[in-house]
């Protein structure tokens, strides 16, 4: 015969949804990291981190290395602390051969400028119209991740979607930053900058360049670099604009809208 007992110390049935979320990671606990997904869900196990991004090192020539991009609440700054939780957590599940290297991510700043006119029997206030603009373009840039850039097409979608709104332009500058070393400056930027007209300032906001940078560009044209003998290590800035109205991000890089200004008028 049968004999049926109850079941003792046992959990409900786990979830659909349960086992999606949960089965990434449980996977990589049965032994070590080997593709993306893995690295990812292993490191998206720590609370503190805001975004996570697994670069595998043949995708940037780096061949033997998986690169993990990570920042909590803010990208500007990710603590040596964070960095070695996140390598320690990583050197746990990794394969021997691979070298973990953690790093934040490269920001890359953009100052956004709006022109719209707006149908005055819909919107009849203009500061309305700006708010709903600056909440619609809040939204757009909170959705981007790491190495999301931004097309124009979207940023006008975006205000165009504001039920009485005619027509909307728009314009905006690139700032790419990094901290100088021993008077030597690599500014790492976007797919598509133009640097004819840029320039170069010093953490208190001295200029130490400005016209045509073309011949500052490395040969990949990825960087913007200059020398300034004698100068303390410092964060400086490049601003210059993309050839395009879109901005096309590099692999590492993340973009934060740091100035958004609205112009509004009736139509």
């Amino acid at each position: 015969g049968v004999t049926t007992t109850a079941a003792m110390g046992g959990k409900d049935v786990e979830s659909i949804d349960s086992i999606k979320a949960n089965a990434p990671a449980f996977y990589t606990t049965q032994g070590r990291c080997v593709t993306k997904e893995d690295y990812e869900a292993v490191v998206r196990t720590i609370q503190e981190l805001n975004e996570v991004k697994i670069i595998p090192g043949q995708d940037i020539n780096r061949y033997g290395e998986v690169h993990c991009l990570i920042y909590g609440d803010d990208p500007y700054n990710v603590s040596d602390d964070l960095k070695q939780l996140v390598f320690d957590k990583l050197t746990s599940k990794n394969m021997l051969t691979v070298t973990v290297v953690v790093e934040s991510p490269k920001v890359i700043e953009m100052v956004l400028n709006l022109e719209m006119a707006v149908d005055a029997t819909i919107i009849p206030d203009l500061s309305f119209a700006r708010n709903a603009a600056d909440n619609v373009i809040g939204d757009l840039f909170a959705s981007l991740r790491i190495e999301q850039g931004v097309y124009e097409s979207d940023i006008l979608s975006a205000v165009k979607s504001i039920p009485g709104v005619k027509w909307v332009r728009q314009t905006a500058s690139i700032t790419s930053l990094a901290a100088s070393q021993a008077g030597k400056i690599v500014i790492p930027l976007i797919k598509n900058a133009n640097v004819s007209s840029c320039v170069l300032k010093k953490a208190d906001g001295t200029i130490l360049f400005q016209g045509n940078g073309a011949s500052k560009l490395d040969n990949a044209q990825e960087n913007f670099k200059f020398t300034e003998t004698g100068m303390s290590d410092q964060i400086c800035r490049l601003t210059y604009i993309s050839n395009i109205d879109d901005v096309i991000l590099g692999s590492k890089q993340k973009l934060v809208m740091t100035q958004l200004n609205i112009s509004a008028s009736f139509d």
